[in-house]
């Protein structure tokens, strides 16, 4: 933003996990429109929240789980599940305090399952974790039976490694990781910062992006995962950020 603001303009493409700078700097004039970029006029406002951002791929999260340690009948299915008292101590949970990005998970769990769900899970001797990929490592090593929240791009440097660890992915309503992407009007390279968001929308594009890891917008990518049933909701994050400190007083951890 400073850059910007003082001419120096380094930047031709930006990409967020969210999109509270988008949003602000969209209301400041700074982005192209991308309303009329092939395949734009076309999505649905999940993956189209305004025009001068796109959402060009969400890895929707689950949880990631130890089939060696975890019974096959005690696998989760749902969120829900989390508060069995069979999973007490055997949870890694990713601090949400770390991450802004983490806190709209929390709040997706309050609202689906209420404020007595959440004192439940934060009873449950959580073991905290400050990035998702250190929880996963301890679940593979067996120091845990899960951790959450995980997206599949998690568990990619485990494929064909025989490693005991899987993902059990929660629908209807998943934790997504989003990836927004949007053109400032001053970048440098134009013509190829638009020839890559283009190519980035496009079905080849699209079929390398989301290769096993996630959903495109659009419809039978060869590769990309399955969207999930339901409504697809945006997460919230401003204001799940308005709520932070009673989301976290609920799990029981010190703001």
């Amino acid at each position: 933003m400073a850059e910007q603001a003082g001419g120096q303009h380094i930047c031709d493409v930006f990409t967020q996990g969210n999109d509270i700078l988008l949003r602000k700097i969209t209301a400041e004039g700074m982005l192209i429109s991308l309303a009329d970029r092939p395949g734009v006029a076309s999505l649905s406002t999940f993956w189209r929240p305004d025009d001068h951002y796109i959402l060009v791929t969400a890895s929707p999260g689950g949880i990631a789980y130890n089939p060696k340690l975890v019974p096959a009948d005690l696998v989760p299915a749902d969120w829900s599940d989390l508060i069995k008292p069979e999973f007490k101590g055997k949870i890694i949970l990713t601090d949400p305090r770390n991450s802004e990005t983490l806190v709209p998970f929390v709040l997706l769990l309050r609202d689906e399952f209420g404020d007595d769900f959440l004192r439940k899970l934060g009873q449950q001797d959580l073991k905290l974790v400050p990035v998702t990929q250190q929880g996963v490592e301890q679940v593979a090593a067996g120091e845990a039976w899960m951790v959450l929240p995980c997206n599949p791009g998690n568990l990619e440097r485990y494929e064909g490694l025989d490693a005991p660890v899987k993902l059990a992915p929660m629908p209807p309503t998943p934790n997504w990781t989003s990836y927004f992407t949007a053109i400032p009007k001053t970048a440098p390279n134009m013509e190829g910062a638009t020839a890559w968001f283009d190519y980035t929308m496009s079905r080849e594009g699209q079929e390398i992006l989301c290769a096993n890891v996630s959903v495109s917008p659009l419809d039978d990518v060869p590769g990309a995962l399955p969207k999930p049933m339901g409504e697809l909701k945006d997460p919230d994050i401003e204001r799940a950020l308005k709520h932070s400190r009673e989301l976290f007083d609920l799990l029981g951890l010190p703001a």
